[in-house]
């Protein structure tokens, strides 16, 4: 299957393998064409803050780890074919690009960090993201509704909110329980 193209990095698919296993079925070397529209249209958009020049790499990075897990024989024999997954993902660049811009489809986390480096915090400064979390937290409902949407009902035990994200048209995970080890 392998084709010239372009050389990803070597955590190319890292992403792809995080958003599979945390949010979709965690089957990371099964991929279908619907599983990359999940991770990349919906939860990309959701979550990642990534810069115009690395967002042209997203997609040609994605088909270097469909390839890669191809041609050593990771890819499932569940998968969709190598070569339509690879043709899949050069139709996804509009779509992708609309959905990274449209900021109805971003997380409150991701909202927060795009307002704190629109204030100039900077991730790596702890005492800074410190002070921006704390004040923040002192504005009144209103004026943080208006940089993060609305409060969502509360989900969890106590009222503390969402505590993951469920891309949209998909279940919701059950809940897993942990067993205490002795």
């Amino acid at each position: 299957m392998h084709q010239p193209g372009p050389r990803g990095r070597p955590d190319a698919g890292e992403g792809l393998l995080h958003y599979k296993w945390g949010f979709l079925d965690g089957h990371l070397t099964r991929w279908t064409c619907a599983d990359l529209d999940a991770v990349l249209l919906e939860i990309y958009p959701a979550k990642m803050i990534v810069e115009e020049d690395d967002l042209a790499k997203l997609l040609p990075e994605a088909r270097v780890f469909v390839q890669f897990l191809a041609d050593t024989g990771l890819l499932d024999s569940a998968s969709d074919d190598p070569l339509a997954l690879c043709a899949h993902l050069d139709g996804l660049g509009p779509r992708l690009r609309r959905n990274m811009a449209d900021p109805s489809r971003y997380s409150w986390g991701k909202r927060f960090w795009l307002a704190a480096a629109a204030a100039g915090v900077r991730p790596d400064n702890p005492a800074a993201v410190e002070a921006y979390i704390d004040h923040f937290n002192s504005l009144p409902l209103p004026e943080r509704e208006a940089m993060l949407g609305p409060t969502p009902l509360p989900t969890t035990p106590g009222g503390l909110g969402p505590s993951r994200f469920t891309p949209p048209h998909q279940p919701p995970r059950p809940i897993r329980r942990r067993r205490r080890h002795r």
